[in-house]
């Protein structure tokens, strides 16, 4: 019996493990946009990789 329990507390300490928090992603203020283009030049936009994605000061 003491075995069975055993198992019983092994199973539901995996089981909290299992659980992950999510990091949630910030949304951007709108407004923020702009102000963000004017400081930078964003060049290679077209291209996908991110490392074309290059930002200017």
């Amino acid at each position: 019996l003491s075995q069975r329990r055993r198992q019983r507390q092994r199973r539901r300490r995996k089981r909290r493990r299992k659980r992950r928090k999510r990091k949630r992603k910030r949304k951007r203020k709108r407004s923020d946009l702009p102000r963000m283009l004017q400081l930078y030049k964003i060049n290679d936009v077209n291209r996908s990789n991110s490392d074309s994605l290059r930002i200017e000061p």
